[in-house]
C-alpha cells in the first residue's frame, strides 16, 4: 500500500496503536511553552503555521499551573487551555482546571494547510502563576 502501510486482505486484521500509526505515516509534532509568575488574567501561547500541503493533527493537550509564591499555594489555582484556529478565528479546544488538566482527545483535532493554529494557558487564579502548555500530535 504506500508509506510502508501494511498490506491488507479481507481474511486478516491488522491493529496499529494510534502513536504506531502516526509514526507510519506523519511526523511528530510537539509545542511547548512556560511562564514564570503569569499574572493574574495573563497567559503564555504557542503558534504554528501550518505549511502548504500538510495537516496538523492534534491528538493531546496538556496546561499545568502552580502559584509562584508559596503563600499561594494552598488557594485555588485555576488555569484554562484553549487551542484555537486564529485563520478562522475558531475555538478548537477550551478547557482547564484547578492546577491543570491533560486531555487525551478520543477525536482528535484536524488544522488544515496554512492555518495558524495557537495553544494558549490563561491564568485565571488572583495571584501570580508558574505555567506550561504543551500539545502533541502529527502532521501528514
Amino acid at each position: 500500500m504506500g508509506k510502508d502501510l501494511p498490506d491488507y486482505s479481507p481474511t486478516a486484521v491488522n491493529v496499529i496503536l494510534r502513536p504506531g500509526w502516526a509514526a507510519q505515516i506523519g511526523e511528530d509534532k510537539d509545542f511547548y511553552v512556560t511562564g514564570m509568575n503569569v499574572g493574574s488574567g495573563a497567559s503564555v501561547s504557542v503558534a504554528y503555521n501550518v505549511p502548504a500541503g500538510k495537516t496538523l493533527v492534534i491528538t493531546d493537550a496538556y496546561v499545568r499551573g502552580q502559584a509562584n509564591l508559596a503563600a499561594d499555594r494552598d488557594k485555588y489555582q485555576n488555569v484554562g487551555l484553549y487551542i484555537r484556529n486564529e485563520t478562522d478565528a475558531l475555538v478548537l479546544l477550551d478547557t482547564g482546571g484547578s492546577g491543570g488538566c491533560y486531555v487525551q482527545l478520543v477525536k482528535p483535532l484536524i488544522v488544515e494547510e496554512l492555518k495558524q493554529v495557537k495553544f494558549y494557558g490563561v491564568n485565571n487564579s488572583g495571584h501570580g502563576t508558574n505555567m506550561a502548555v504543551s500539545a502533541f500530535g502529527f502532521e501528514v
